[in-house]
């Protein structure tokens, strides 16, 4: 799961038996709002969004 944590920045969690913090993002300068996740067999891809700065950030994710 991709999950936005306002400000505790974006997560990738496995929650298959209990929940696990996979991987974690902390570059925006505000509230984690909003988070896109495209992934197939070839390219896994993260689009994540604050709030305030009004900025988005896309990058590949290798897990």
């Amino acid at each position: 799961i991709l999950a936005a944590c306002m400000y505790g920045g974006f997560r990738i969690l496995n929650i298959e038996k209990q929940i696990n913090i996979i991987s974690e993002y902390l570059e925006h300068e505000s509230i984690a709002y909003g988070a896109d996740w495209k992934f197939d067999d070839k390219l896994s891809m993260v689009a994540t969004c604050s709030f305030y700065d009004c900025t988005v950030h896309v990058g590949e994710v290798d897990l």
